[in-house]
């Protein structure tokens, strides 16, 4: 926040700005609280940009679809989070001083108008008709306005008050002159109390002698001119605001016919009141106050981040200072002070956000204690509950274990299908990566090496200008420059032709020595280099680094071949599985899906079973052992069981398994 407000206030010495900080900040907090406690609120006019049919779109216009782009940027988060049902902008203006009013005003006014009309020049004097703004341009702006003050202003004020200052006193007077619905509904109750206190005086005068009724009839008539006049009046007042209702019928009525498009609700959560918004502007300035660490390190210019007793620099601030310093370098001169306040809106935004998340944490804090407290209570009834469950769901078990067989074969089938398409999906996605993976290395590549040809191009150029411009080249020149001086001395003297033909002879002339003398340089060294090695030699050593082929760099197929591909191309390649399992794997996969089945671990499970399955399942376990395992000799017919001697025979048991289960050498 303190590297945010630092860059807009340039001009403000280093030893001033702490104070004017911890003034600021204790000024937000005292003004939000005052302005909490306004009585009534300012109602909010959602203003549409661009949607009126009234105003069509210039040439080249965006504003039509202003609204709707504006929606497409925001964030899940903030369609979900809402404000109270009152214009906060009027609210705020509303309670400001009138300076500071009015130095909000005039500047919203003047970089709107900057903005629209693309004229980083203007001033708040200048008069905005000889800007280029029209009578439907100034409506369009006075629009956006409005919109941003969720207030909606007369259209034609532009043709009014032609200049900025102007168009700014005149919106300053008129959020003066609004009233809140509080102040509203009084006014109209004390209207109200003095009709009653004028009825009752009324009655008392009909009460009174003789003397009231002998100057009745003048009463009468005086009464009835009054009412005369009043209705008169009353008849004007309702004409002109019904041609004024008229004028704007059109308006307002076709733009309640316009379709927006459905926004998602939030819950209770997600709802701020005006004291909960204010509450959080309030918190702004107090994360700002008194952070004298942090202030050293905004003001320290050219300190660095990591010295002893320092604060740490956060890649944030890094990145706001590239932004502020693109914004400086900006076409418009405003745009430093935009940029200011739009990171002052995002750091709000965060703040709403983390009073949201802090909300959604006690909601599930709350939810998450009123399970555990009746988990205790289950707990503590737990076992009568079982044993009436095992009492009542016995007929019911073996149905519900065969309807949750049916419905882990359906859930298998289709885990199975999503993760097959899930598969796909991701074999598409990573082919899709790996094509613009390669690409992107060829396209490194070839710009490595055409770096490299204008490397060699450019050692080659200078070589070449080098060889011309030697000791012999530069004496050619400054001979035929001293041929050229002499015949420029004598342009007075010759004709026009006669001198541009000398000229040009002498020019010429100039360029075949300066060529010629390269091509004798170039021949020289190319002789030298190749008198050093004769034919056989070279033809040796073109052998033996043809026989070098990718010994010391892998054999590419052209130089544009980039390394890792020719390299890769070395590597033995098998049939791409793109992850599929082999058969002896699904077998064992549905083996131990079954034994996770028939008999789950103590700990864990495969599947989530229903109650009554897993009853069913004891029951079809237990019948089973009970058919297969031999019987103990000391049941009798009625299948009593001894309580000492248990269901089976230990000793039985033992053999039998051991004939079952025995692996013979």
């Amino acid at each position: 926040l303190l590297s945010v407000a630092r860059p807009p206030l340039p001009q403000l010495p280093s030893e001033q700005f702490a104070p004017t900080v911890k003034w600021a900040c204790y000024a937000i907090g005292h003004q939000a609280v005052a302005l909490d406690r306004t009585q009534g609120c300012f109602p909010k006019e959602v203003i549409p940009v661009g949607k009126d049919p009234s105003l069509p779109p210039h040439p080249g216009d965006s504003l039509s679809r202003f609204w709707d782009d504006a929606g497409t940027i925001k964030h899940h988060h903030d369609w979900l989070m809402s404000l109270p049902e009152e214009s906060m902008p009027m609210l705020i203006l509303h309670g400001l001083p009138e300076r500071q009013r009015q130095i909000y005003l005039t500047a919203q006014v003047l970089v709107t108008m900057r903005q629209a009309l693309d004229a980083p020049s203007i001033s708040t004097d200048d008069h905005l008709r000889f800007q280029g703004l029209d009578a439907a341009a100034g409506a369009q702006l006075m629009e956006v306005i409005g919109s941003e003050l969720d207030h909606r202003l007369p259209l034609d004020w532009p043709k009014m008050h032609g200049t900025v200052n102007a168009l700014a006193n005149q919106t300053s007077l008129h959020i003066t002159e609004q009233t809140t619905d509080a102040s509203k509904e009084k006014e109209k109750k004390e209207q109200k109390d003095s009709k009653k206190k004028e009825k009752g005086e009324g009655e008392a005068k009909e009460k009174t002698g003789a003397k009231a009724k002998a100057t009745m009839g003048a009463s009468l008539k005086s009464s009835t001119k009054k009412v005369a006049g009043a209705k008169k009046s009353m008849d004007k007042y309702a004409s002109n605001a019904q041609s004024e209702v008229g004028s704007e019928a059109f308006d307002l009525g076709t733009l309640g016919t316009l379709e927006l498009p459905d926004l998602p609700v939030g819950g209770t959560l997600s709802r701020f009141n005006r004291h909960a918004a204010l509450r959080i502007v309030q918190q702004l300035g107090f994360y700002m106050c008194d952070q004298d660490r942090a202030l050293q390190a905004v003001l320290a210019e050219g300190a660095s981040a990591t010295a002893p007793g320092g604060v740490r620099q956060s890649r944030y601030i890094s990145v706001i200072d590239k932004l502020f310093e693109m914004a400086d370098r900006a076409k418009h001169d405003h745009t430093s002070f935009l940029l200011a306040v739009v990171l002052f809106h995002m750091v709000l935004r965060a703040l709403m956000l983390r009073v949201l998340y802090h909300r959604a944490a006690i909601s599930i804090q709350k939810r998450y204690r009123y399970l555990r407290n009746k988990g205790l209570k289950q707990r503590s009834i737990g076992p009568t509950i079982r044993i009436q469950r095992i009492w009542r769901g016995l007929r019911v078990s073996l149905r519900l274990m065969k309807m949750d067989d049916a419905a882990e074969k359906i859930q298998n089938s289709y885990r199975a299908w999503t993760w097959n398409r899930r598969s796909r999906r991701l074999l598409e996605t990573t082919l899709r990566v790996q094509r613009f993976w390669h690409s992107t290395v060829h396209r490194v590549w070839l710009r490595r090496c055409h770096q490299a040809a204008r490397t060699v191009q450019r050692f080659a150029r200078g070589m070449l200008t080098r060889w011309v411009l030697d000791r012999r080249g530069r004496q050619l020149v400054r001979a035929s420059q001293v041929e050229l001086n002499e015949v420029m001395k004598q342009k007075s003297r010759i004709s026009e032709s006669s001198y541009i033909a000398k000229t040009a002879a002498i020019a010429a002339k100039g360029k075949v020595a300066l060529h010629q003398h390269r091509q004798r340089n170039m021949e020289k060294h190319r002789m030298e280099s190749l008198s050093s090695q004769n034919l056989a030699q070279r033809q040796v050593d073109k052998q033996r680094r043809l026989k070098m082929t990718g010994s010391i760099q892998p054999a590419r197929e052209s130089i544009f071949e980039p390394m890792i591909f020719a390299l890769q191309r070395l590597e033995l390649r098998g049939p791409a599985r793109y992850g599929l399992n082999s058969r002896v794997l699904a077998q064992v996969s549905d083996a131990k899906r079954k034994l996770n089945r028939y008999l789950p671990p103590r700990k864990s499970r495969a599947v989530p079973f229903h109650a009554c399955s897993k009853r069913g399942r004891a029951a079809i376990l237990a019948r089973r052992l009970v058919k297969k395992a031999p019987r103990s000799s000391t049941l009798t017919s009625t299948m009593h069981v001894d309580e000492e001697l248990g269901l089976l025979d230990e000793s039985e048991l033992q053999r039998w398994l051991k004939l079952q289960f025995d692996v013979r050498q």
